[in-house]
């Protein structure tokens, strides 16, 4: 066939055919938006009226999301204020929705505040420690991302580690990433 770049349409000439003869043509399609799309196929023969079809095809792409976690000390002092970054990325070829990040704290760190796209929620107590979560991030488009900063302070010596997940619409299971810390105690 020959593609029309001004109409968006391709043109096959057909050899003649005979009674009860079939030939199949075939195109592969790549969306440029997400969507439902239409095509039409059209049949014009000489003396005949057009016959004509028209199919409608989805297009949607696949979420990818990644959780990173940046410029974390390795060590802090006891009763230190601390930073941790946060970035969810998709690195999918379609939106995500619903995108859920929370924080699990353990014994020994305790949140400070938070900047990012959406409000923090009230720490809730979970088995290994507190939960901080985040309000609902309702869409994370593809090739984009979101950063949060955590201000954290240590509260007891030792090696916690700090955990963050992601859960959202298209993921089966929980993104999640662990960071350990080491808070050093200053007495002698």
């Amino acid at each position: 066939g020959a593609f029309t770049n001004a109409s968006n349409s391709i043109r096959w000439s057909m050899p003649v055919m005979r009674p009860g003869q079939t030939i199949t043509r075939s195109t592969t399609v790549v969306p440029k938006t997400y969507g439902v799309h239409s095509s039409r196929v059209q049949l014009i023969q000489p003396d005949q009226p057009m016959e004509q079809s028209a199919s409608l095809v989805e297009a949607s792409g696949i979420a990818a999301l990644r959780l990173t976690l940046e410029d974390s000390p390795a060590t802090v002092q006891l009763g230190e204020d601390f930073n941790v970054e946060f970035s969810i990325l998709n690195r999918g070829t379609g939106p995500d929705s619903n995108v859920q990040f929370s924080l699990v704290l353990p014994a020994g760190i305790d949140f400070v505040s938070a900047r990012g796209p959406v409000r923090n929620l009230p720490p809730q107590t979970v088995a290994s420690g507190r939960s901080i979560g985040f309000a609902t991030i309702p869409e994370i488009g593809e090739r984009a991302s979101v950063d949060f900063q955590v201000t954290l302070r240590s509260r007891a010596a030792g090696r916690p580690k700090i955990r963050a997940e992601v859960r959202s619409d298209q993921l089966k299971e929980v993104v999640a990433k662990e960071e350990a810390i080491v808070i050093l105690d200053a007495t002698p």
